[in-house]
């Protein structure tokens, strides 16, 4: 009732008071955790997550959901390789397809975070390819991370073309785009397409 009406400190209060007096429920702990991250209570997140481990050992669920918040905390070399340990406890329960697109490109980011570039490539193509109508982030993200480097120029400019055909008016795909032909060289399309992504700017970006 309480989240019904949007108090969402009420809600966490109840489920948490509910806790010690239900059966032992990881369904009941992860509304708890959901409910932090909801709240952008990260640090309490990782709390409960960590006490949900030891009471679960080997549920990827709740080392995913570790893995969100230390890359949140901007620990991304922490965050991959508890997105790693996620996939492997995943593999030994037999439930390889719990983990969706956006469990690879969060821990895209986080392998590039941590400068692991191949990874990262290899875990945003996972993402793409998963989910390829709602793939705008994650061509963006790889598309970029190539442009910035001066690598795979010509899989970068597509990707991010792929990206504005589903977001025409995304200013930072279209940042990415003029960045990819700064690299290749096409210095006057890549002014175009820098000073059109500073006009979708919503405020005046200092970096474009």
């Amino acid at each position: 009732i309480a989240l019904g009406g949007g108090d969402l400190e009420a809600g966490l209060r109840y489920r948490q008071r509910a806790l010690p007096i239900a059966a032992p429920s990881a369904a009941r702990r992860m509304e708890i955790v959901q409910l932090l991250l909801r709240m952008g209570r990260t640090g309490q997140a990782a709390a409960e997550i960590e006490t949900a481990r030891e009471k679960y050992p080997g549920s990827a669920i709740f080392t995913y959901l570790l893995a969100v918040t230390r890359l949140d905390e901007r620990r991304p070399r922490e965050a991959l390789e508890l997105f790693k340990t996620a996939e492997t406890e995943a593999a030994t329960a037999g439930a390889q397809d719990r983990f969706n697109a956006d469990f690879y490109f969060q821990s895209g980011v986080a392998a590039e975070q941590s400068g692991e570039i191949s990874e990262a490539a290899e875990r945003l193509k996972k993402c793409i390819a998963m989910d390829p109508a709602n793939a705008a982030r994650a061509e963006n993200y790889l598309g970029y991370m190539w442009a910035v480097r001066g690598q795979n120029l010509a899989e970068a400019e597509k990707l991010i073309l792929g990206a504005l055909e589903k977001e025409p008016r995304n200013p930072a795909y279209m940042d990415s785009l003029g960045w990819v032909y700064f690299q290749q060289g096409r210095h006057a399309d890549a002014l175009v397409k820098l000073l059109r992504a500073s006009e979708l700017m919503p405020a005046p970006d200092p970096e474009v």
